[in-house]
């Protein structure tokens, strides 16, 4: 398959893919958005940080995933 271009207005801090599904979270700015690798489009987007988000990481179950901001917030999401 041809590649998909996603535009992306803020630097990407980094990329998480989930170990079981394709899936993966890209920590950009003050969110992480969710993205399927499978239908090449944004699932859902986690906007709740304050400030710059950093290091978004699946735990190896796929079932938490945890994501620390510039300020010393660190919030987990279950899935």
């Amino acid at each position: 398959k041809s590649p998909v271009l996603v535009k992306q207005f803020d630097p990407i801090s980094h990329l998480a893919f989930h170990p079981h599904s394709k899936e993966f979270a890209v920590t950009t700015s003050a969110k992480v958005q969710f993205y399927s690798n499978f239908h090449h489009s944004l699932i859902k987007t986690l906007s709740r940080f304050k400030d710059t988000a950093y290091s978004a990481e699946y735990r190896h179950d796929g079932q938490l995933l945890v994501a620390g901001d510039a300020t010393g917030l660190v919030q987990v999401c279950f899935f």
